[in-house]
């Protein structure tokens, strides 16, 4: 255990600023040779009301307060217990924030967070809050978000992260300090009592490239449609209890006749129906009999594994009770491995998972990392995660990484394979590139399951990411729109420039401090290092006024709103002398840059021209060198049409800022049908797209009628022609049994603020009639912030938790915790509950829609793509919304045994006359219009009737 004097500690605060909150409470415990020598907390008296949320998450009141002490008394124990120590914290910079403004002298002491140490050790936690730890951790943590509980569990959490990352092999903990030796990270103190763990020299680890299934032996034959789905067929052999569906083998066959007869297909599988299995089979029938390599595109990598560690395991099983026919082995036994295996190379077909290259660790970029003289903080924690990551029996996965916003912009553009340096250089053609390896491995595979990412990546830059292939499924079909759109745009920030020209600086300090003292420094091109990196100084300086400029000309020209605002760079706009002169600011940054990069490459060759055996390493720091200028010269190639003027536009551009307040320049097409007609669906046989939703009007200005041509949108959005035939199934289940549709007659309007307390009020009710199992779906965490301060406390007091997205914890966070107590929960949750979530039986009873989800209006790609279409809210906002709607519907029923109400709180669903469109959308669910006091009694009956009848 750490065995220098520390202290851990944590407050409670009025809020987040030290300048305008206050400290309500501060707990402290103070360790000694590691032992335990004293502690301290107490709240603080304070001349302000506590806010009502923080009194929720806290249950501190302000009555509470009344007869604590004042700071000025409870300073003086604080600075007493802290003095001499460094101090460990969960998110520490926020407490000792809070405490220096307060007064704390915290001297010379180390700071040290648990939040990223905690990522090194527990790299696969759903999330990384305290909270989240200690009940993944099984950590005693029972008064969250009191000081002195939280300052407990933040101790055992930090002897456990010691204990894990102890164990790490000595080598790794040699590596890893003689890197922190070259940085200046704050918390490298902690790794100088950690020693680890002595392990044998044949241990062997490294990053797993790919999931991949192979067989041994391919059977002769791929089965079909028939003998799969028709009554006694293997699929009903294969499952104890195999439930026909009409639908699947439907799906199935339509899917197989489009890959016989070439043609393309539109499908839509709503849930139930079972789609993965019946496109599964006739991808294996066609890679088998026509030896044709099978492409399968998710939107969500969640999905991606399903597909391989749930779906394929049945094509398996299908495969294996077929085994008299095709001699099939035996027994399948799925597991992932490096490259190759997965299904225990007893898979009756070799199936490839493949990732994008952002997710894949580039070793000849790590290689070249790790010699840097100097790392910053955000590059040495990341570091640390890598170089312990193969060692936490992880598949070497980004996704099994949890990094900040800083090092993914690092590891985006110094250490992955999807790095612009790399262009077919030495990293492509090292054997041991994990990009390499899963490349080749999917070159095995006839089916190849990627995302649709990865999908455009390949498309975008004309093929060589995936291999060759002439079918085609994409899932999830009412994402690849978007995600086309974002592939076909371009996006630029500061550290777009930054980051690369920072990069050069560190290769030509290294250079200098490396060989200015040999004999090889005395050549003549040294005497140009000092004027390159004198001038990186100014570039950099000018990079940042000039984005400065950007962003204050955005927020001169964006309106204040309660939406988070984009500008959208339209004729008034490049028009107008401010934006001219801008683009002239512009164009001289660019211009500077080119200039230095001229010198830099310069000071290369001349490099080159001097290498002697004084610099054995010059070819490789030359490369290193000019890689660096590549994304240097790419990125600045992306700035630049951002201020060119246009004619005709076919793009949107638009200027924003992210959540850290930093500009972001967007250029996205207007529509990317065209786009894709030339580049995809012209070069393959067969293309299914599918989805639970996908199907919605393109209503006709006249005569709006919802069962006119259901995929009209997709066609247009996507240019899809009369090559692509179209096919809606329909649900498995009985709707009319399963499901009730409640609209209430006496609501307020949603939009208007007197909505808020009967809206409360009717939640608290149905809450109590369902005892919890209920989903909250919003449009705005503004809506679920006010209705949580409103709900917390009287939903308690009747044994019912509020689990409020981004309130209560993040996503996954708040699904577990609903899932693990759903009988007393209820979750409150933004866009990425509407679809993507499976709550199957009797843990979910009731759905309720505050708002229809229309886009937001003043969106630019929104606002700039209504303009394309005769009636822009008709054609355009209408569809999206409805499909939106489908989608949140879709949480209720999961299965033919679910039983479930949807609440829709929107009048405008009855009031407006588009409101027709949205029910007539959905499957044939009985309505009832009643008051809201009589919601709660029609919930009880209709429940308990319908589950006496299971």
């Amino acid at each position: 255990m750490f065995k220098k004097t520390f202290v851990v500690l944590d407050i409670e605060t009025t809020g987040l600023y030290p300048e305008s909150d206050d400290i309500i409470e501060v707990a402290c415990i103070r360790y000694e040779q590691g032992k335990e020598v004293s502690r301290f907390d107490s709240l603080i008296k304070i001349d302000k009301e506590i806010p009502p949320i923080v009194s929720l998450i806290t249950t501190i009141q302000n009555t509470d307060l009344v007869d604590a002490p004042l700071w000025e008394t409870v300073k003086l124990e604080v600075q007493k217990i802290v003095r001499g120590a460094h101090i460990i914290g969960h998110n520490i910079n926020f407490d000792v924030g809070f405490l220096k403004k307060k007064g704390i002298d915290f001297e010379s002491s180390v700071l040290l967070d648990t939040v990223p140490l905690a990522q090194i050790a527990f790299p696969t936690a759903v999330s990384h809050s305290l909270e989240s730890l200690t009940d993944e951790l099984d950590i005693k943590h029972t008064a969250k978000h009191r000081a002195m509980s939280d300052t407990e569990a933040t101790l055992d959490l930090f002897k456990k992260i010691w204990k894990k990352i102890d164990g790490l092999p000595k080598p790794i903990i040699d590596e890893i300090k003689d890197c922190v030796r070259r940085s200046e990270w704050g918390m490298a103190i902690f790794f100088d009592e950690i020693r680890g763990k002595a392990r044998a020299t044949s241990d062997k680890c490294s990053y797993k490239a790919c999931l991949v299934a192979t067989g041994t032996s391919a059977p002769p034959r791929g089965l079909s449609v028939a003998e799969v789905f028709n009554e006694n067929g293997f699929l009903s052999q294969a499952w104890d209890h195999y439930e026909s569906r009409p639908q699947q083998k439907q799906m199935a066959t339509a899917v197989a006749h489009a890959f016989e007869h070439e043609y393309h297909l539109i499908c839509e599988a709503p849930t139930g129906v079972g789609k993965s299995l019946a496109y599964l089979v006739p991808a294996a029938e066609i890679a088998l009999n026509k030896k044709q390599r099978v492409v399968i595109a998710t939107h969500t990598i969640t999905l991606q594994h399903q597909l391989f560690e749930k779906d394929l395991h049945h094509l398996h099983q299908i495969y294996q009770q077929s085994a008299p026919i095709t001699s099939c082995p035996p027994e399948p036994a799925l597991s992932r491995v490096e490259g190759k295996g997965g299904l225990g190379g007893l898979s009756p077909l070799n199936v490839a998972v493949l990732k994008g290259r952002g997710n894949y660790l580039c070793l000849q970029r790590l290689r070249e990392f790790k010699k840097r003289s100097r790392f910053s903080p955000s590059e040495i924690t990341l570091l640390i995660k890598i170089l312990a990551w193969p060692w936490m029996n992880l598949g070497g996965d980004l996704a099994d990484m949890t990094l900040t916003r800083e090092e993914r912009i690092v590891w985006d553009f110094e250490l992955s394979a999807a790095s612009k340096a790399i262009h077919g250089g030495k990293c492509c053609k090292n054997p041991d590139c994990y990009f390499q390896q899963a490349l080749k491995a999917t070159q095995d595979a006839p089916i190849v399951i990627v995302n649709h990412a990865l999908l455009m990546a390949d498309l975008v830059m004309g093929g060589g990411l995936l291999p060759e292939y002439k079918y085609l499924i994409i899932d999830e079909a009412h994402h690849f729109e978007e995600v086309a759109t974002k592939s076909y745009g371009r996006t630029v920030t500061q550290e777009n420039l930054t980051i690369p020209e920072k990069s050069i600086v560190a290769h030509l300090g290294q250079l200098k401090r490396n060989y200015s003292e040999t004999l090889f420094g005395q050549q003549s091109c040294f005497q140009e290092i000092e004027p390159l990196l004198s001038g990186a100084n100014d570039l950099l300086q000018k990079t940042d006024n000039i984005f400065s400029l950007i962003s204050l000309f955005v927020n001169t020209h964006v309106m204040p709103s309660k939406y988070q605002e984009s500008l959208l760079i339209d004729r008034a706009i490049m028009t107008s002398g401010e934006w001219l002169n801008l683009g002239d600011s512009v164009q001289k940054l660019i211009e500077a840059t080119q200039e230095w990069i001229r010198k830099i490459e310069y000071f290369s060759d001349k490099l080159a021209g001097a290498a002697s055996k004084d610099f054995p390493e010059c070819d490789e720091f030359s490369e290193e060198l000019n890689q660096e200028i590549a994304i240097l010269k790419e990125q600045l190639a992306q700035l630049h049409p951002f201020f060119l003027p246009v004619e005709t536009p076919r793009d949107i551009r638009f200027f924003s800022c992210n959540d850290s307040g930093a500009v972001v320049l967007t250029s996205l097409p207007i529509l990317v049908g065209e786009n894709l007609k030339k580049d995809l669906y012209a070069s393959k046989k067969s293309i299914l797209l599918t989805s639970a939703t996908l199907s919605t009007p393109l209503f006709a200005d006249d005569a709006p009628d919802v069962a006119q041509k259901p995929f009209d949108y997709l066609r247009k959005m996507l240019s899809l022609d009369e090559h692509f035939e179209e096919l809606i199934l329909d649900s498995p289940f009985d709707y009319e049994k399963q499901a009730l549709m409640i609209l209430p007659t006496d609501l307020p309007d949603v939009r208007s603020q007197d909505s808020l307390a009967p809206v409360a009020e009717l939640i608290k009710q149905v809450a109590e009639a369902t005892q919890g199992r209920m989903l909250g779906l919003f449009t705005s965490y503004r809506t679920i912030e006010n209705l949580y301060l409103n709900l917390v406390i009287p939903l308690q007091k009747k044994g019912i938790s509020v689990l409020a997205q981004r309130f209560s914890g993040g996503r996954n966070k708040i699904l577990r915790a609903f899932l693990n107590n759903p009988e007393h929960s209820i979750l409150l949750g933004t866009s990425s509950f509407w679809e993507g979530i499976d709550i199957p039986g009797d843990d979910l009873s009731c759905v309720m829609i505050h708002k229809l989800p229309f886009d937001i209006p003043s969106d630019p790609l929104h606002k700039t793509r209504s303009q394309w279409f005769s009636n822009g809210f008709y054609q355009y906002t209408m569809p999206r919304a409805i499909l939106r709607f489908k989608q949140g519907f879709g949480r209720l029923i999961r299965s033919k045994k679910d039983v479930g109400i949807m609440i829709m709180l929107d009048s405008a669903l009855t009031k407006k006359d588009y409101g027709q469109f949205f029910l007539k959308s959905l499957p044939n669910v009985p309505v009832e219009k009643i008051k809201c006091a009589e919601i709660p009694a029609l919930i009880k009956e209709w429940l308990k009737l319908q589950r006496s009848d299971e």
